[in-house]
């Protein structure tokens, strides 16, 4: 049984943290990809005057979106390794050499990382692809044009998906660096405010209101 085994085994009594970075990750990436698609669709763009104000209004609520989906899937990632640190305590406890579980450890998440993308992109394709429609369904066509995505809109899509798995990445390397077992028992002796008072059911309302609202402002100005 190799090591990935054994952590894919320890991963069943630890479901719950999983389920949290991955929900995290997941909106984060699908957000940003839905309003990347809708943004760089050329029916959306040929209808924004250059430098006027409904584009510099488009840009800036991309800009802030992204900056935090990215803060959110910081602290989303912070959160997995910290209470992750149980399963890394027991292994080095047992004498398991620290660069192997490094390996294994990146492994693990980036292969989980990679099949949360996919399926997130694509699920942000056909949202963008939903939220255009119905703007096309609201402008008048006088080129008989229709909505859809470009390129360009789904390598930036990509792109930030490499960005933001390089710093869980990086993150991940750290973490393991100074993981010892006496910082282990330390880190799990701190508690998160938060979690004792907030719901998962919060967590998924409050997404859901930022996405509706910054697509209903993005529909409405435009």
């Amino acid at each position: 049984m190799t090591l990935l085994n054994i952590l894919q085994k320890i991963k069943k009594y630890n479901k719950g943290n999983y389920r949290q970075f991955s929900l995290c990750f997941a909106m984060s990436v699908m957000l940003v990809s839905a309003l990347t698609l809708f943004m760089t669709s050329p029916f959306v763009m040929s209808r924004l005057p250059v430098g006027g104000d409904s584009r510099k209004m488009l840009y800036m609520v991309y800009a802030v979106a992204v900056i935090g989906c990215v803060l959110f899937t910081v602290y989303a990632t912070s959160l997995f390794l910290r209470f992750k640190s149980r399963e890394i305590g027991v292994l080095l406890a047992l004498g398991t050499d620290k660069r192997t579980l490094t390996k294994t450890l990146m492994k693990e998440i980036g292969g989980l990382t990679v099949k949360i993308a996919v399926l997130s992109i694509l699920a942000g394709a056909v949202l963008s692809f939903g939220i255009g429609k119905l703007y096309e369904s609201m402008i008048q066509s006088a080129g008989g044009d229709h909505f859809g995505f470009s390129i360009l809109g789904i390598g930036i899509s990509v792109l930030f998906f490499l960005i933001v798995g390089a710093m869980i990445m990086m993150m991940t390397s750290r973490f393991m660096k100074r993981a010892n077992v006496i910082e282990i028992l330390n880190e799990e002796r701190r508690n998160e405010p938060i979690k004792q008072q907030v719901g998962e059911r919060y967590l998924l309302t409050g997404i859901i209101c930022v996405a509706v609202g910054i697509f209903g402002g993005l529909v409405f100005r435009i």
